[in-house]
């Protein structure tokens, strides 16, 4: 049994070689300036959305906090709690 489990594994991986040997990678011919350019757009997406999850992050923390206090100020915390957008 345990021999048919490890076939799974060899496949995995080989199919993972397969595609990074044969495959294409996104950049191929783009020229220096427009591999930079298009990796900056997306540092910034990232470094965006890295913003929006700790701010998420700090408002679960106060509302985390409050809850703890009285009914009125977990009602108060839920009411504080904003969504956010990166």
């Amino acid at each position: 049994m345990e021999e048919k489990n490890n076939w799974w594994v060899f496949i995995l991986i080989g199919g993972i070689l397969g595609a990074i040997i044969f495959g294409h990678p996104k950049y191929d011919g783009l020229s220096a300036e427009e591999w930079h350019d298009e990796y900056s757009a997306v540092q910034d997406e990232l470094d965006s959305i890295t913003y929006a999850l700790d701010q998420a992050n700090q408002n679960i923390d106060e509302a985390k906090y409050y809850s703890w206090e009285s009914y009125d100020e977990m009602g108060d915390a839920l009411d504080n709690l904003e969504t956010v957008e990166p």
